[in-house]
């Protein structure tokens, strides 16, 4: 499809590619990622560094913008009720360096993405719920506006942010572009960042068959939001995770927890 052909990915994290865009990792011409780095996650952020340089995957260009990710803040986000700033959303990172990153981000990828380059990256409700994959999204549809370039984005969404999602799933163009997961891809991503230890989702966790993409209607105001409810009117590809009130008191508790616990945890889980 031209409209995926030679384009280029921003994903915010090494791993996203694989999870959300694994259809289309053979068909752009550049991945860019935006974080490397993380706060108290020593072990992360080295294995993210060596797994950038020693990528499985010739013939495609990778841009690392090496960014460190914001700081967590003490408010968790209440998923039944999400308030956007102008660079993401209110709550779960630390706002000034929430908005530090924003700014840093949109001057870097400005420079990054041409008038004749189509964009793909996260949906406007960070897929599962992910702040960053959010700002990502905002970032990309200032820049896309404002260079009138085609903006793309994946269709997953997952019971946590099932109400988010429905506010803002009319920012999407009504046409879905349907693409079968790329499984050989995924699991050698997969395998690569396990063994440098910056897997951050379920090992567990299995594509779907399908990932749906849509375009993102740049004349829409990216801050309002559609009739709140239940409904979402669009095919996405959904992802199981907790409801919100039980994620609202998981988040608090990781926030007050020491690192060496959060460790241990996530460990566990996944």
């Amino acid at each position: 499809m031209s409209l995926f052909k030679n384009a280029i990915l921003v994903v915010a994290h090494p791993d996203d590619e694989c999870l959300f865009f694994s259809s289309l990792i053979n068909k752009v011409s550049t991945i860019i990622f935006c974080f490397s780095k993380i706060p108290d996650e020593k072990n992360i952020s080295i294995g993210r560094k060596k797994a950038f340089d020693q990528f499985p995957l010739k013939g495609i260009n990778l841009i690392n913008l090496n960014i460190t990710q914001a700081n967590s803040s003490k408010k968790p986000i209440n998923w039944l009720k999400v308030l956007d700033s102008e660079y993401g959303v209110k709550g779960d990172l630390e706002e000034s360096t929430y908005l530090k990153n924003f700014l840093i981000l949109k001057s870097k990828l400005n420079e990054l993405i041409t008038s004749d380059s189509s964009v793909i990256t996260h949906n406007p409700w960070g897929e599962y719920g992910n702040t960053e994959h959010i700002q990502i999204f905002k970032i990309i549809f200032k820049i896309a506006k404002e260079k009138k370039v085609n903006m793309i984005v994946d269709g997953y969404y997952s019971n946590l942010t099932r109400f988010y999602t429905s506010r803002k799933q009319h920012l999407l163009v009504p046409k879905i572009y349907s693409l079968k997961t790329n499984k050989k891809f995924y699991s050698l991503l997969k395998d690569h960042y396990s063994k440098n230890g910056c897997w951050t989702w379920f090992h567990n966790y299995e594509v779907p068959l399908y990932e749906s993409f849509y375009r993102v209607d740049l004349s829409k105001d990216i801050n309002s939001n559609f009739k709140y409810n239940r409904i979402i009117n669009y095919p996405l590809n959904y992802i199981e995770m907790r409801n919100p009130l039980i994620q609202y008191l998981r988040d608090f508790l990781k926030k007050i927890l020491p690192v060496r616990v959060k460790n241990i945890y996530r460990k566990i889980r996944t």
